[in-house]
């Protein structure tokens, strides 16, 4: 596919580098530190060295891709490494929730992993409930052929004697994998992309927990998609089952690569009850090319994705692209960032940016977002608790070449910038005057968000270390389960455990209350309301034998002394 600079080369340095015009490269990024402010969105002081840190492997290059937060609140980052004198290799890092490295984690927090000797590196990670930890990206043999490639490692960072081959597996598919996710039966689903003489395709495997191919998957635990050239980047597993991967497509190959969100049902097959035959592709009438790097799943079943939008023929043009899909695969033309756009215009075009400076337009259920004029774009996604939307990724805030920064920007649910966050909705943040990357987000128990990236140190990109940063979220708290979907027999009782994410050091009390079940035939115990200073309550469901069976929606209601009010809810599916 034109412009795919992101495949498994680039886990060579001079790759990397080449990288930095393309689209679906992770995105060099830039801007100017806003002073710290009461706004959502100030860096937490309290966090590394004013709320920013790096660390550095090998003396070269060292990048994270990847972010996962642990039950305990301790942070893994994943990423590669270019030691002098040998091949990149797998690189983590684990850190204090304080953002100090934890010793007890590798070697002086640090771990790192080689698979044939001539290079790999780690584009994702996932944290399993008993703590243990699965990298995925991808790995050259000897020959230079690639290899989608895992390892999986214990709390200490050892690798996992009983995964795949001493703790690793490698998959006979190219390019890499880009995304994983655990599935409720803790089998892991991964994203990619492959290629062969055609070109390039989405792709998916299905793991078991050893680390085995799923063969009740696909054909023999792999799904590629061979009727539209494309190229994966992200993932996301609905409460049914289903997975979304987002990326690009090429629809026309004498046209730009678009956002393409597709989806399947749990066995692999096609779900062509979405968007036309399984495949959503919008364009936001851009005239450059446009890729999809983070998908999350609203609660309400709705898809949000967030990528790299080309409005016009310069670079400069780059802009964060959001969309919101129905559970169809439809626009949902009520995300719109509280506006409403007309048709594609022709007029008043900025030569500089190559685009329309009359009506920035694109169609309902899209919206962009520029920062400083120059070449932005979303790398990664996450929805609080409240339903806000954040995308996080790099600007250039000038003509410079090291003007990239890490770039964050929330959005209300509709879709518009949060004035409350940052700077009328957006912030940046530089860590020493060069280039910024920022490529994973998460938002910690209770409510900080978090980014991770690379920074480098000088103006070459040998000088580039893992850089991570953490910005305040005002108190409150959220509702949340362990467990958004839960089985169970007639006839039984089952725990649910509701978790108070307390956000911003709140620390007040909360009450928790539960639904009346008893139309379905469930029991709640307790069934008044749970007050709490605590992170979470337990209630248990008595499942009677003549409970309805099929699934159901509960909807558990948290109130705080304030009189604010959150709620969540999980499906309990009854056999």
């Amino acid at each position: 596919m034109k412009h795919r600079v992101h495949q498994r080369a680039a886990i060579i340095a001079a790759a990397v580098l080449a990288a930095m015009l393309n689209p679906r490269s992770n995105l060099l990024v830039s801007g100017q530190d806003l002073e710290p402010q009461a706004a959502d969105g100030s860096l937490d002081p309290s966090f590394g060295s004013g709320g920013k840190l790096t660390t550095d492997f090998s003396g070269r290059a060292d990048f994270a891709h990847a972010l996962a937060i642990q039950s305990d609140g301790r942070i893994l980052l994943a990423g590669g490494r270019d030691a002098p004198g040998s091949a990149q290799n797998f690189a983590l890092a684990r850190y204090s929730p304080n953002g100090t490295l934890d010793n007890s984690y590798g070697s002086g927090g640090k771990v790192t992993t080689d698979f044939f000797g001539s290079g790999s590196a780690s584009d994702a990670l996932v944290v399993q409930t008993d703590g243990k930890a699965v990298a995925a990206g991808a790995a050259l043999d000897s020959l230079g052929n690639g290899f989608w490639a895992l390892a999986r490692f214990n709390p200490d960072g050892s690798l996992d004697a009983s995964f795949g081959s001493g703790g690793k597996v490698t998959t006979d598919l190219t390019s890499g994998a880009e995304a994983i996710a655990i599935s409720p039966n803790a089998k892991l689903v991964v994203a990619g992309t492959t290629e062969d003489q055609k070109g390039e395709h989405f792709a998916i495997c299905r793991f078991n927990p050893d680390g085995s191919l799923d063969t009740s998957f696909g054909a023999g635990g792999k799904v590629i998609n061979s009727t539209i050239p494309g190229a994966a980047d992200a993932i996301a597993l609905q409460s049914d089952g289903k997975i979304v991967i987002g990326g690009s497509a090429v629809p026309d190959p004498a046209k730009p690569e678009k956002f393409a969100l597709l989806r399947y049902n749990a066995d692999g097959s096609p779900d062509t009850s979405f968007g036309t035959g399984g495949v959503a592709i919008t364009d936001f009438f851009a005239t450059g090319d446009s890729t999809v790097r983070g998908v999350a799943i609203q609660s309400d079943g709705k898809i949000v994705a967030a990528g790299i939008v080309q409005l016009g023929a310069s670079v400069d043009s780059r802009d964060f692209g959001l969309a919101r899909f129905n559970p169809d695969g439809t626009l949902d033309t009520s995300f719109s960032g509280g506006g409403l756009f007309a048709a594609n215009s022709a007029t008043g075009l900025d030569s500089e940016r190559g685009r329309d400076t009359v009506a920035l337009v694109h169609p309902l259920g899209t919206i962009t977002t520029d920062f400083f004029g120059h070449a932005d774009g979303a790398t990664a996604l996450a929805i609080q608790g409240d339903g806000k939307i954040v995308a996080v990724g790099g600007t250039h805030s000038s003509s410079s070449t090291d003007s990239d920064e890490f770039a964050i920007a929330r959005y209300n649910p509709d879709g518009s910038l949060d004035s409350t966050f940052g700077s009328g909705g957006k912030q940046v943040t530089d860590f020493f005057g060069h280039l910024d990357e920022a490529d994973a987000v998460a938002i910690t128990p209770n409510g900080q968000i978090v980014t991770a990236g690379l920074a480098e140190s000088g103006s070459v990109f040998a000088t580039a270390d893992f850089a991570m940063a953490r910005y305040i979220v005002a108190s409150g708290f959220t509702l949340g389960f362990d467990q958004p979907t839960i089985t169970a027999d007639r006839g039984t009782k089952v725990p649910i455990r509701v978790l108070v994410n307390r956000i911003g050091g709140f620390s007040g009390n909360v009450t928790v209350t539960p639904p009346d079940l008893s139309a379905i035939g469930v029991k709640v115990k307790p069934p008044d309301p749970i007050s709490t200073t605590d992170t979470s309550i337990v209630v248990k469901l008595k499942i009677k034998g003549s409970a309805t069976p099929g699934g159901h929606q509960l909807t558990f209601t948290g109130r705080d002394d304030a009189g604010t009010t959150h709620t969540a809810s999980l499906i309990l599916n009854i056999n």
